[in-house]
């Protein structure tokens, strides 16, 4: 049975839009289900909120013009393939289309039925090796968390979202309490328990669309993609999170400590300047509270909650 093949057409010549489809038509090994756009800022639209597997993007539309449209599509290239379509005049600026991240690009002259849609088909192959191989470079090891180097580059991507969205979005820095006195007291063996029971109780906390890293023995970073402010939910949440996954499977009391810093889209700065106001303020938690509590403490500009 013939795999179906989800397919975003941003080209404003519509005459050659229906010859992709009937190109597409034509080639048996997969069925194509083909949506168009005609302007870039159309594509965004429907990028937003539909799934595709691919994209046939002409690098001419009425909103944008040559690189410029590669360059707009760029958080979109690390999701999906991207196969530009061009022009015979073109054939330089499909190379270097590709050189900043399309997968490959086609001469419009050169499209039939059987090199387009064998196109797309390695160029979603292609895409998923890279991101198996990327995958095993930018998570970590021990917990299957990001790594520092993948959250470096999902945090550049959200802060890019960010900004074109106008929506803000916090970060939380985690710190096990007390992980070097569990090596010491209980040895490693058990040490690494506590930090893969962590990061599953985090996992459970920040599902998906939420990032959730590790970027040190005992320190975990959370990027809460969904803007809320209220982050007392989010307490109380990990709180039984930890008693339920992490404290069953531990001998000895496991508390964390959170520090928490906002992202402000109108006065953007660097995920290290987020990491050193959610880690200051993660700094100034652990000497004021009590023993065996979760509490956040603040970020500039605000309280977020303090118990």
């Amino acid at each position: 049975m013939a795999c179906t093949i989800s397919v975003l057409v941003v080209e404003d010549y519509c005459p050659f839009v229906e010859l992709i489809k009937e190109h597409l038509e034509d080639f048996k090994s997969a069925e194509f289900v083909i949506t168009h756009a005609q302007r870039a800022d159309e594509a965004y639209g429907l990028l937003e909120n539909g799934t595709f597997d691919v994209i046939l993007l002409d690098l001419t539309l009425p909103d944008t013009d040559g690189l410029d449209t590669v360059t707009r599509m760029r958080p979109y290239i690390d999701r999906m393939p991207v196969i530009i379509l061009t022009s015979i005049e073109d054939d330089e600026l499909g190379r270097r289309a590709v050189q900043m991240g399309a997968d490959y690009y086609m001469g419009k002259s050169d499209i039939n039925g059987y090199t387009l849609g064998r196109t797309i088909i390695f160029a979603m192959e292609r895409k998923q090796l890279i991101a198996s191989i990327r995958a095993l470079s930018l998570t970590d090891e021990l917990t299957g968390l990001y790594n520092r180097r993948g959250l470096g580059l999902l945090a550049e991507q959200q802060m890019r979202m960010s900004q074109r969205k106008r929506t803000p979005f916090f970060l939380l820095f985690v710190d096990i309490d007390g992980l070097k006195a569990a090596n010491e007291n209980f040895g490693h063996s058990a040490g690494d328990t506590l930090i893969v029971n962590t990061a599953h109780a985090l996992r459970e906390t920040f599902p998906e669309p939420d990032i959730v890293a590790r970027i040190g023995g005992d320190e975990f970073i959370i990027l809460l993609i969904d803007g809320q402010s209220d982050l007392s939910p989010i307490r109380q949440r990990l709180a039984n999170n930890i008693e339920t996954i992490v404290q069953t499977a531990y001998p000895a009391t496991v508390t964390v400590s959170i520090g928490a810093s906002r992202f402000n889209p109108d006065k953007p700065v660097s995920l290290t300047e987020l990491i050193s106001e959610a880690d200051s303020a993660l700094y100034n938690e652990k000497h004021q509270k009590m023993p065996n509590t979760q509490v956040f403490n603040v970020y500039r500009g605000g309280a977020v909650d303090k118990a």
